[in-house]
């Protein structure tokens, strides 16, 4: 098992419901993590199987819209909201 993968998978685990439930606008500080720390990595080892260019996606997630975290996948939402 590669380690970053799934320190990747812990980080967006503990990070993706904060961004996806806040009623409160995001601050500049938090879009700019997310740009630089968040995206790239969704890009890099989501995206492909869990975006729209995908197609259909894998479970039913889709990880490339707020909705689309918001809704969970085949499973549900794990966010809690």
């Amino acid at each position: 098992m590669k380690l970053l993968p799934l320190l990747q998978a812990l980080l967006l685990t503990a990070l993706l419901p904060a961004f996806a439930l806040a009623e409160e606008p995001i601050t500049p500080e938090q879009l700019d993590f997310f740009e630089a720390q968040v995206r790239p990595n969704l890009i890099k080892y989501y995206y492909e199987c869990h975006s729209a260019d995908a197609g259909e996606s894998r479970g039913g997630l889709y990880l490339d819209t707020r909705d689309g975290v918001r809704a969970g996948g085949g499973s549900g939402s794990d966010l809690g909201g």
